[in-house]
């Protein structure tokens, strides 16, 4: 009861008043969700770890439409999780990358647009890679660009779902400027 209680907080953290018009998922007894890091107004979820088949299934139960997983394949070669998302109905997303030198604009413009097509679509999504922390850098470049907040929440918003490498921070202020330049018309 205790799990599905707080469900229904980080739901109402994430929409608001939104999440007090229906009723509050019921998780099982005997199982537990996902860890996860809730940020006001957005609707998706930002998992902390590798989400198992029994928490997909409870995502999927919570309003999960797509997984988007920044985790490549051979840190768990034995784990076919596209086969387990799409299996529950979920749309699976995979923009792979192991740390700071395998970031660039390509991960980024491929997180930026999987962000934008779950909200263009009206859909929630898991957002995940091992530990949350390489989620964060396509999220800041998603928020700032796209959805016009300011450089420091969206950090404050990364820094929450547990965006620990320093090196990060660099390389998404250097894609952020040089999408302002971009934008701009400067060169």
């Amino acid at each position: 009861m205790l799990w599905s209680h707080a469900a229904g907080v980080s739901d109402f953290v994430r929409e608001g008043h939104e999440a007090g018009r229906r009723p509050t998922a019921r998780i099982r007894p005997g199982t537990v969700p996902p860890p996860e890091a809730a940020l006001g107004g957005i609707r998706h979820r930002f998992i902390l770890h590798q989400p198992s088949p029994a928490e997909l299934d409870m995502l999927r139960e919570l309003g999960v439409h797509r997984v988007i997983s920044f985790r490549p394949i051979e840190e768990n070669p034995d784990y076919d999780q596209a086969d387990a998302v799409e299996s529950r109905g979920m749309r699976w997303v995979h923009i792979p990358y192991s740390g700071p030198d395998d970031l660039d604009s390509t991960i980024i413009d491929a997180s930026r647009k999987s962000f934008a097509e779950a909200d263009a679509a009206g859909e929630t999504a898991a957002i995940h890679c091992r530990t949350g922390n390489r989620a964060g850098p396509g999220w800041i470049a998603y928020r700032v660009l796209d959805k016009g907040v300011s450089r420091e929440q969206a950090f404050i918003e990364a820094r929450t779902m547990q965006m620990i490498t320093p090196e990060f921070e660099q390389i998404i202020i250097d894609y952020l400027d040089s999408r302002s330049k971009d934008d701009s018309g400067e060169n």
